[in-house]
């Protein structure tokens, strides 16, 4: 599994195994974002992150990185998570091409 790190104030974080869970709430936020305040959408990427790297917490990320990093940190993260799925499903889709 292809690790994910993002740097904060000179520290470096490793992601966790994504859960299922995580692959929903980014699907969700994704199909209602543009329901949301600017500050629940700003508080959804901190949040989502948060699950992502359980060192961190929502008002950490809010308090220490910048706001376009945010949305930077966020996009690799639904890209880690899309390569992740894809592969998942074209390992399930091979194992039934072998029978």
């Amino acid at each position: 599994m292809e690790k994910l790190e993002i740097k904060i104030n000179d520290k470096v974080y490793t992601a966790a195994k994504p859960k299922a869970r995580l692959w929903k709430k980014l699907v969700n936020f994704d199909e209602h974002k543009g329901d949301l305040s600017a500050e629940e959408f700003i508080d959804a990427h901190a949040e989502i992150m948060a699950e992502v790297f359980p060192e961190l917490d929502k008002d950490f990320i809010l308090d220490n990185v910048d706001l376009d990093e945010i949305l930077n940190i966020y996009y690799k993260i639904f890209m880690w998570m899309t390569k992740l799925l894809t592969s998942k499903l074209n390992n399930v889709k091979n194992a039934e091409g072998d029978n």
